[in-house]
């Protein structure tokens, strides 16, 4: 009888590459905010939109709708830039979840349907994110995935979110399932390890950027450089300890 039962992954920069995504948008975008605003560039406006979209969540909480207007991201930015035009930022954002919506499933990581497929046919697959379910619904649509997930927990939904145990609690629950039988994969060290080490499901780190585990943070019972590897580690077939020389990495 296997060890694992179900297996959950964390969604935006685990399944797929999100950054990358936004990324590519913003440059499809950015001429005609350039042309307005000419002191802007491409890497000022992704960080004045990853800026403005934490503001938000912070004033908002991230399981309000509120922050999901894309609209208010550009408009936030622009304003810091003298330029005070609600229907120009509402053009811009328009045009931005255009383009994401378009190429997003080019950005699912190498091996992510290859190993979901796999693992469907002995386990039970479940994802665990924090957002609003509206739109990480949409994403798993567009990204080509839902058809994998037997259990979808949003934190906007549960009215909990990442690290919080009782979201881990939630889809043991859910899934029907105890922690020894449940692995759990994530690329966010503070959001994802802590959480599903208090309740005692397996953590499986995917570790796909320059990240280091912050001090004092738990670590995962395995670190993986690509989703397929993933399957040894559920078959019970190899280990993948977590590297030192992961862990030193500095933040990038």
């Amino acid at each position: 009888m296997p060890r694992f039962k179900a297996v959950f992954f964390d969604l935006d920069g685990t399944l797929w590459d999100s950054a990358k995504s936004a990324g590519h948008a913003i440059r499809a975008v950015s001429p005609r905010i350039v042309k307005r605003i000419p002191a802007l560039s491409v890497p000022m406006i992704a960080k004045g939109l990853e800026k403005k979209l934490h503001e938000l969540i912070l004033e908002r909480g991230l399981n309000s709708q509120e922050w999901l207007d894309q609209g208010e991201w550009f408009h936030r930015l622009f304003l810091e830039h003298g330029v005070d035009d609600n229907q120009f930022a509402q053009e811009i954002a328009t045009a931005f979840k255009a383009a994401r919506k378009l190429t997003m499933r080019s950005f699912v990581f190498p091996g992510v349907e290859e190993t979901l497929e796999d693992l469907e046919r002995d386990h039970a697959l479940g994802l665990i994110t924090n957002g609003h379910f509206r739109n990480q619904r949409m994403t798993l649509d567009s990204l080509g995935l839902t058809r994998f997930f037997t259990h979808i927990i949003v934190s906007g939904d549960e009215g909990i979110h990442k690290p919080d145990k009782r979201i881990f609690l939630r889809a043991l629950e859910k899934a029907g399932v105890t922690a020894q039988e449940t692995i759990y994969v994530g690329d966010t060290p503070k959001m994802d390890i802590p959480g599903a080490r208090q309740v005692g499901i397996t953590v499986v780190w995917f570790y796909s950027r320059r990240k280091s585990l912050p001090p004092g943070s738990p670590n995962p019972d395995y670190t993986i450089t690509s989703i397929p590897e993933l399957i040894d580690i559920v078959r019970n077939r190899k280990r993948y300890d977590t590297p030192t020389d992961f862990i030193q990495l500095p933040i990038q």
